[in-house]
Formats: structure tokens, C-alpha cells, sequence
């Protein structure tokens, strides 16, 4: 088992989501996030920021993840978007000010989704082994339609 529940104290691991104009992508990254929380990981805090997207979640979309998921919506209501370091940014500056100093940031743009059950606890023991705070990755192309497990040795 990689996250033991020795592992799995008290800590947090804060996921931060800045989707932009890709509702339906959203629901899917937050599905595959909603897919770990049941794997034996400890406490998962999601906050998403919407960048004042056209199509920004209605109050039942949001509601549907609140009832399965610790999570924080925070938006940029308008009248112009600022881009993704902005997103980003404004989601730091909230987990900064609620997350203890010692617990870890994940960034999965709202258009990603994890490659399997065990996603978050590779990452998350790995962050530990490395002592980093945060962790992001990317895709391996536009258009990728094929994702596979990623098996670290570690």
C-alpha cells in the first residue's frame, strides 16, 4: 500500500483546480479526484477558481460535489478573465491562508483528469519522500485521448 494510515495523519492535501470555459472537462477532472477520496487517503481539500468562464458551474454542479467532496469554489465573477497564473494564484493565496505549514498542494488544470485510483497516493508519498509543497504535471499532447498509469519506483 503506498499511503498507510500512519501516512495519513491529520494532514491535508489541497488540490488546486483553475478550469476556464470547460464545464463538462471540470466535472470530469473533479470525478477522477472523487474516485481517490474512497482509496484510503486521508483528508483531500479541493478549491477551484473560476475565471470568470462563460460557463461557470451552476449552484446544482457545485452542490453534486459538495455532497461527496471537501471543496471551495472562488471566482472572478468578471468583466475580463486574467489567465491560468492568475487562477492559480488566487488559489494559493487562499490555501496560504487556511492550510497548515507543513501540508501539500497538488494543481490539476480543470481540464485533466487522474490516470487511476492511486494517482493521489503516488503523488502524495512522493511529495513527502521529496519534501517539495506542491506538484503539477501535463499531458502529452492537445489532443491526447490516451492516458496510462504512471508506476514510480519509489
Amino acid at each position: 500500500e503506498i499511503c498507510k494510515s500512519s501516512d495519513t495523519t491529520e494532514e491535508t492535501l489541497w488540490i488546486a483546480v483553475p478550469p476556464w470555459n470547460k464545464t463538462q472537462l471540470l466535472e470530469k477532472c473533479l470525478d477522477s479526484i472523487s474516485s481517490q477520496v474512497n482509496t484510503g487517503f486521508g483528508n483531500i481539500h479541493i478549491v477551484v477558481f473560476e475565471d470568470y468562464s462563460i460557463d461557470m458551474f451552476t449552484n446544482e454542479q457545485k452542490q453534486k460535489y459538495r455532497n461527496n467532496l471537501q471543496i471551495t469554489y472562488l471566482a472572478n465573477k468578471g468583466p475580463e478573465k486574467h489567465g491560468s497564473a492568475y487562477g492559480k494564484w488566487k488559489i494559493f493565496e487562499y490555501i496560504r491562508s487556511v492550510a497548515l505549514p507543513h501540508e501539500y498542494t497538488l494543481i490539476i488544470d480543470g481540464d485533466d483528469t487522474l490516470a487511476d485510483v492511486d494517482t493521489i497516493s503516488y503523488i502524495y508519498k512522493r511529495l513527502k519522500q521529496s519534501k517539495a509543497w506542491f506538484a503539477w504535471g501535463r499531458h502529452n499532447g492537445k489532443y491526447s485521448e490516451q492516458c496510462q498509469s504512471l508506476r514510480w519506483n519509489i
